[in-house]
């Protein structure tokens, strides 16, 4: 593994480290603008200056989304030798910015009334800022898309400054939170005017291109950064409205010193966007480095801000801010996977995928609706916060487990011969006594009666109580019997059976009795009528009648659970000791499998489903109790133990075909992409 100081280096692309300073400054700019303004308006105004900033970020972060794609086409465009007229997309996102601002203003008595505020004036300046932000974003993706690093970190880097200014002038000279708003809108434009002044300019012999984007195909990523920032920061809006004005002033504090947590990760997040845009190998190394980084910075200054805690409020922002160390703490720790949902919702996004980005609002569901479900208090609102963020970016990250069928390369032997038979049946056993014969005999009978050509094989897994003398008493010849004269586990007994299978389909029956071989002959019958890749019987279906143990309904749910979050779909039962496959399925699949358990089953659903094979059809069973079923505690324990090694050993798949991929030259092409 890298050190992080290599990884932040090799994130960094060539020629925009001056921009990720510049970014670095700009976010270190906002947080001493608010230390600043804390200490000159106290606690009360404060809050109302946060909690008004906040819904600012609501409105504008949006445009990063409009951002990404504006850039990409400023780039293609560019790739075709065209140059590129930017005035017309401008003069659009003002006259939409207009429009916000007027819907923002009459709807300003309904905001001021939820936080509490005396006028109006403030909740006007805030739509204002909306013009000259939507402006903004089309010049910042002309200069990067132009490549002009270094004067678009000049203008932000100007903006910056002039807001830093402002603030020091609050804290000097005093004033409110209006001249604090208005200094915030001056930046802003000053920091537009100098982007305009900086931007290529179209030459008058050259016919221009004219610069439009689909708002239908960015729709996704601007409701995804919606979710993202409305997250990190809609908590200092609620409090604004269910808490006093003093301990919501005292909450917006904690807020920005514990997303001070945010601070590198965020820089090194924008500047890496190319790359997560890039090659899928090379995009998903660097979000393995930026997830690092992340997750060490962000422990670093939470170990930082526990040590100076008592003392952060009062020396940075004032003797009336006595931070709660216990709220900050806890805001730190949700600033944390703040920092990876970040990194995780830009890769998705410059993945193209803004369906797995939009996952962040599952988060800003839990914390708006739990807020108002539960008593109000800052305590509680930390709390809060910090599950919005588990959940959203545990959600988020989930895709990344999503099997390919290119993580499989077999391993292993599939069925023997060319199915000369028509079914093969394989029935695993250990230590079940006589009955497995019964099961074997009540088996041959019902295939006679139906008129198939028949062949069992009983696979004896390490057995010890004399069980196969008793199959071998049927003396009938479609019976062979398999030995393993130790234990290897009931996956590996169904492998053993299926390689020495040559029947046209390959069922599995449990030895111990608990369904009757007429229902997996059912299931026979069932894949002829309707020629799909496998029936399985299953416990959930509404026609199943079950009486099973308490260790297989956990067993049944653990399993469950697994298949949903590495397939995004369900495999409702995958235990179930009666399964029917298509030959030519198993010879796929087969060889692709290594669980020798319990697992076994569930392995081989999720491999064939990666491999294409979802005509999985579910039939309903009747399973009765038996003393001698071999799924006890022990079992449970073991396979759920084993669940956490399938996890693991699917990842590494994914990830080992990637590099693999990589390194043969047969990558994703990677796309054009360079965004702030």
């Amino acid at each position: 593994m890298r050190t992080v100081t290599g990884s932040l280096a090799g994130l960094l692309p060539k020629g925009q480290t001056g921009l990720f300073l510049a970014l670095s400054s700009v976010t270190g700019g906002n947080i001493v603008f608010h230390i600043l303004a804390a200490r000159a308006l106290g606690p009360v105004s404060y809050g109302t200056l946060g909690a008004l900033l906040t819904l600012l970020l609501g409105l504008v972060v949006p445009a990063g989304a409009l951002q990404v794609s504006i850039t990409a086409k400023v780039v293609e465009l560019r790739s075709r030798g065209r140059t590129v007229n930017y005035v017309p997309m401008c003069l659009s996102f003002g006259a939409f910015g207009l429009v916000a601002a007027g819907l923002l203003t009459l709807s300003s008595p309904l905001i001021a009334n939820f936080l509490h505020m005396d006028g109006l004036v403030d909740v006007v300046l805030i739509g204002l800022f909306i013009v000259p932000s939507l402006i903004g974003v089309v010049l910042r993706s002309v200069l990067l898309g132009s490549e002009k690093y270094g004067r678009l970190a000049f203008s932000l880097l100007l903006g910056n400054a002039t807001r830093v200014l402002v603030g020091c002038s609050l804290f000097v000279f005093g004033g409110g939170v209006t001249t604090a708003l208005i200094g915030t809108l001056s930046s802003e434009i000053l920091a537009v005017v100098s982007m305009y002044i900086c931007v290529p300019k179209v030459p008058k012999t050259v016919i221009p291109w004219k610069l439009t984007i689909s708002f239908v195909s960015t729709f996704g990523g601007v409701a995804a950064f919606s979710g993202l920032w409305l997250l990190v920061g809609v908590d200092t809006f609620l409090v604004r409205h269910h808490l006093t004005a003093t301990d919501a002033g005292l909450y917006a504090a904690v807020a920005l010193a514990a997303r001070s947590v945010l601070f590198l990760p965020q820089a090194a997040i924008t500047s890496s966007l190319p790359k997560l845009a890039g090659p899928i190998a090379q995009a998903r190394e660097h979000l393995v480095d930026l997830l690092l980084i992340s997750l060490l910075t962000g422990l670093a200054t939470t170990f930082a801000l526990s040590i100076g805690a008592t003392h952060v409020g009062p020396i940075l922002l004032g003797p009336e801010f006595q931070l709660d160390q216990r709220v900050l703490l806890v805001l730190a720790a949700a600033a944390i996977w703040f920092g990876l949902l970040t990194a995780l919702t830009n890769f998705h996004l410059a993945r193209g995928n803004a369906r797995h980005a939009n996952r962040v609002w599952l988060g800003f569901a839990v914390l708006t609706t739990a807020s108002w479900m539960v008593t109000p208090a800052p305590q509680t609102m930390a709390i809060l916060v910090l599950v919005g963020g588990v959940a959203a970016t545990v959600w988020a990250s989930v895709p990344l487990l999503r099997l390919e069928p290119s993580s499989f390369s077999p391993t292993g032997p599939g069925p023997a011969g060319r199915g000369t038979t028509d079914l093969s049946v394989v029935v695993p056993f250990l230590n079940e006594g006589e009955m497995t014969s019964r099961t074997i005999d009540e088996l041959l009978t019902a295939a006679d009666d139906n008129g198939l050509l028949i062949e069992v094989l009983a696979v004896s897994d390490g057995s010890t109580d004399g069980g196969e003398v008793f199959i071998e008493q049927l003396e009938d010849k479609r019976v062979t019997v398999l030995n393993h004269h130790i234990n290897r586990g009931k996956g590996e007994a169904l492998r053993t059976g299926m390689t020495h299978s040559s029947g046209r389909l390959i069922a599995m029956l449990d030895g111990d009795g608990d369904i009757e071989p007429a229902q997996l002959l059912s299931m026979v019958s069932q894949i002829e009528r309707i020629d799909c890749d496998a029936v399985i019987g299953s416990k959930q279906h509404p026609k199943s009648v079950v009486q099973t143990s308490a260790g297989r309904h956990v067993l049944t749910f653990s399993l469950w659970l697994v298949a949903k979050l590495l397939l995004g779909r369900s495999l409702p039962d995958s235990q179930v000791g009666a399964k029917v496959f298509q030959r030519e399925v198993l010879e796929q699949v087969l060889p692709r499998t290594v669980e020798t358990g319990y697992l076994f089953d569930l392995e081989l659903l999720l491999v064939a489903q990666t491999l294409g094979y979802r005509r999985i059809v579910e039939s309903p069973v009747v399973i009765a109790s038996h003393v001698n079923s071999n799924i006890g505690l022990r079992a449970v324990c073991a396979s759920t133990i084993d669940l956490f090694g399938l996890v693991k050993r699917m990842a590494r798949r994914t990830a080992d075909t990637t590099n693999a991929t990589s390194d043969s030259g047969q990558v994703e092409a990677a796309r054009e992409l360079v965004t702030t």
